[in-house]
């Protein structure tokens, strides 16, 4: 087959397996299957395991590199591509992390759905030791569900970044969701976005942190008619997390374009590598990180 450039799967397909920047995708509707390379082209449609065959010629023939074993796993929220998160990615590659970009299904799936997906699609992995991961809004609710099943990768886990993830889910989600608007934007996200559901998924433990955007100057946030800070979508109540070992606040970072702010991939990349040993250590490096923050060219 000649090979076409795609979108890398947004809405349509789910990742079944990713190497070396490669991928095999399965499309929810018909279940075929199809591989890309690190650009999002098409150089194969198959069964599953016809594309894992295949994908090991393009290994071998093609001579790619083999990956470091340890990851950094990406998982986007909603909307979000992954080019909200090449300079993220390049950065941590120059670290001599693979980085998984994980794509589902934005709209169709269900946390509990995206979940399963992500559980199957790491379990294809054994060669990894460490796995780190970065959860960019719903990403978050995901990684959370995923990290509560009874995953044979669940030992592995390193070091996880929430960035600007609704842990406690949408304060305005429940007057909103019996709008269309609201159904149409959220799909089968929208119910998972509701503070009674989200309280309701497992919550994280281990050595992660949190992230947040927002004015940080004591001052109304993005959105005028909520009370207090916001980034634009989420206020900090709804971003909060009780067992994170530390808590860092962006200033002047809106939520759709955190993921790109040279600060925040500076503060992820020193804590996926070097963590943090407990929470009062936490609250001092959080200190020198708003100093760096505020003194950054």
């Amino acid at each position: 087959m000649a090979p076409f450039f795609t979108f890398g799967g947004l809405f349509y397909w789910q990742d079944r397996y990713a190497y070396a920047d490669w991928k095999i995708q399965e499309n929810i509707w018909s279940k075929r299957c199809r591989i890309l390379d690190a650009y999002n082209v098409c150089r194969y449609l198959g069964t599953y395991a016809e594309c894992r065959e295949r994908l090991n010629l393009f290994v071998k023939n093609w001579e790619l590199t083999v990956p470091s074993s340890q990851a950094v796993v990406i998982l986007p929220g909603i909307y979000r591509g992954k080019r909200k998160f090449t300079r993220m990615i390049d950065e941590f590659k120059s670290a001599n992390f693979e980085v998984i970009f994980v794509s589902m299904p934005m709209l169709r799936y269900s946390v509990k759905e995206k979940a399963e997906a992500l559980d199957k699609l790491l379990s294809e992995r054994p060669d990894l030791t460490t796995i780190h991961f970065i959860a960019a809004g719903t990403g978050g609710l995901v990684l959370r569900q995923a990290a509560a099943l009874p995953s044979v990768w669940h030992d592995k886990i390193g070091r996880s970044m929430l960035i600007s993830v609704p842990n406690n889910g949408l304060s305005w989600a429940t007057k909103k969701r019996t709008k269309r608007w609201y159904r149409l934007l959220f799909g089968n996200m929208g119910e998972s976005l509701l503070p009674s559901k989200a309280k309701k998924i497992p919550l994280m433990t281990g050595e992660f942190a949190t992230m947040s955007g927002g004015k940080g100057d004591g001052s109304r946030g993005f959105i005028p008619f909520f009370k207090g800070d916001d980034d634009g979508l989420l206020t900090p109540k709804d971003m909060k997390h009780p067992n994170a070992k530390a808590d860092f606040l962006i200033t002047g970072g809106i939520h759709f374009t955190l993921t790109r702010d040279k600060r925040a991939i500076e503060i992820c990349k020193q804590f996926i590598i070097f963590g943090y040993s407990n929470k009062k250590r936490g609250r001092k490096d959080s200190k020198l990180m708003n100093f760096l923050i505020d003194n950054d060219d």
